[in-house]
């Protein structure tokens, strides 16, 4: 299946940023994940459905720094971001 990748909106990085923050509360502060978000990769897949029952809906990735630092993040059905965690 074919998905168009979009740039997210800034409430989608508001949401992003919120979540990073209260994730890593101890570790940076609110202006250095700013920086690190606004230094990102950053794409946005709607209405992803994945080929076993599992995910459907909005998929953010974010590549930081380098390309072994990234991450994929969805929304619950309160349209509340959450980290998905890698599965290997």
């Amino acid at each position: 299946m074919n998905y168009e990748v979009r740039k997210p909106t800034t409430e989608e990085k508001d949401q992003l940023k919120e979540y990073i923050f209260l994730d890593l509360i101890h570790d940076y502060d609110y202006e250095e994940i700013t920086e690190n978000i606004n230094n990102a990769h950053i794409g946005i897949i709607d209405k992803y459905t994945s080929d076993t029952p599992g995910y459907v809906g909005k998929l953010l990735f974010v590549v930081w720094g380098f390309t072994g630092a990234y991450e994929l993040y969805g929304w619950d059905k309160q349209d509340m971001i959450y980290k998905i965690d890698k599965e290997i």
